[in-house]
Parts: structure tokens; sequence; C-alpha cells
């Protein structure tokens, strides 16, 4: 095959073999990497891990989810983030989408832990990020800072 038509379907984000295809509006060559990166667990919900929660974020398929206080959030968050604190989590359910899933974090990963369950167990597809924002930080990965 010619440099030019891979160049052209690489730009254009269109697999050249049928086998190749996922859904609309997915990256055909990131589709679903990141399951290799996520268990679940006892109540529900499934844990994952930091590569697993960077492909997440960026195959744009995920509502982010910031459970943190509005405080932290307001200085520093993940991109296409939504900022519901814990404490209101129960009074806000209907913001959050029933038939997308959720990335979910918190500041380090103790919060989100007991969110997730509850989210769970309303029918709520969760994935939490384990570590949380603290480690996603540590590992150098972006994220939005408001000055």
């Amino acid at each position: 095959m010619s440099k030019i038509i891979q160049a052209i379907s690489k730009l254009l984000k269109v697999p050249l073999n049928p086998k190749d295809q996922v859904s609309p509006g997915r990256e055909f060559d990131q589709a679903d990497n990141y399951k290799k990166y996520v268990r679940k667990n006892n109540d529900g919900y499934y844990f994952v891990k930091l590569p697993g929660s960077k492909m997440m974020l960026e195959s744009g398929d995920f509502f982010v989810l910031d459970i943190r206080s509005h405080a932290l959030f307001e200085i520093s968050h993940l991109e296409d983030a939504v900022n519901i604190n814990i404490v209101e989590l129960p009074n806000r359910l209907d913001e959050i989408p029933k038939d997308t899933k959720i990335l979910l974090y918190c500041q380090m990963d103790v919060s989100s832990r007991r969110a997730g369950e509850k989210l769970a167990s309303e029918g709520f597809e969760v994935y939490n990020m384990l570590g949380g924002f603290k480690a996603w930080q540590k590992a150098g990965y972006d994220y939005v800072t408001v000055s």
C-alpha cells in the first residue's frame, strides 16, 4: 500500500482493514486497550490503573467525574471532568448519564471507593481511578490548572 494512502488513513482515523472497525467516535488503534488495566471488585464497580485511566480520558467515551471538593477542583482537575462533591452526590445522581461509562476519581482513591459503590448500586458502570488525582499528578500526566 502506498505511503500516501497510509498517511491519509491515519489522518482520517479510518481503519484499512474491516477487522479494525470499532464503534463510531473511537480510535481503532486504541479501542478497548484500557481493559488490560481494569479489574472488577466485589462491590460492583471496576478499579482501573493509571495507564488505563489515561486511555479512557483520551478516548472521550467516558463521563469523567471528580468527587473532590469544589476548592480542589478549582485549583486543578482532569480535562473535561465534571465536579460533584461526594457529599452532594446522592442528591445529584440525575446529572450523571446512565448510558455512559464513568471514570471516577478523588484526591487519593479513598472517597471514590465509597462513591463507586454507591453509583454501581444505582446502576452506573463505574471505573475508579486507582491512586486518585495525586497519583495522576505524580505520573506526570496532563491536567487542567486554573490560575
